[in-house]
């Protein structure tokens, strides 16, 4: 399995040095499933694999922000894989907190790449489903072009306002 969450490593590393999530008097994470399931993923990774894993993180940041150098200023992607969840839907089984992980996967496949990359992203509202539930693109800029990106998103709420519609309940 391939881990390259940093937070992870961090909690596991608290835990085994203080056996608590707490590091520096700051609380990361409470001892729920998923947060014991994370910490048990960072405790178990060895130095040698935590790095392995950043080099892959710097390796994949390298080749997705080389899409930009073809002088492409954003990236326009669905803001979600899936139609948005109802709550219950993304509750984890007590006995299986990482089964949920698919659903999620699912929900936040066009995110996660820039979330590695460190790219700046964001989402905004641009319709609806049938059933009045909000759908949205995700514009994506080129990393240290956050200008870009609040610029054109300021013109797409200016033309398309949302501020005044409310999802049914």
């Amino acid at each position: 399995m391939r881990v390259t969450s940093s937070l992870a490593w961090q909690l596991g590393s608290c835990y085994r040095q203080s056996g608590s999530t707490s590091c520096n008097g700051d609380t990361y994470l409470s001892l729920d499933n998923g947060g014991a399931v994370h910490i048990g993923v960072g405790a178990a990774l060895t130095e040698e694999q935590y790095a392995g894993s950043q080099t892959w993180e710097r390796a994949y940041t390298a080749e997705v922000t080389a899409w930009w150098a073809n002088d492409f200023d954003l990236l326009l992607t669905p803001a979600a894989g899936a139609p948005p969840a109802l709550l219950e839907e993304l509750l984890p089984p007590p006995e299986d907190p990482l089964a949920i992980l698919p659903r999620f996967e699912r929900i936040w496949c066009f995110a996660a790449p820039f979330s590695v990359t460190g790219q700046p992203a964001i989402s905004l509202p641009v319709g609806t489903t049938a059933t009045g539930v909000p759908v949205g693109v995700q514009l994506v800029a080129a990393l240290g072009r956050e200008d870009l990106l609040l610029r054109v998103a300021a013109q797409i709420e200016q033309a398309a306002p949302w501020a005044a519609r409310h999802p049914p309940l």
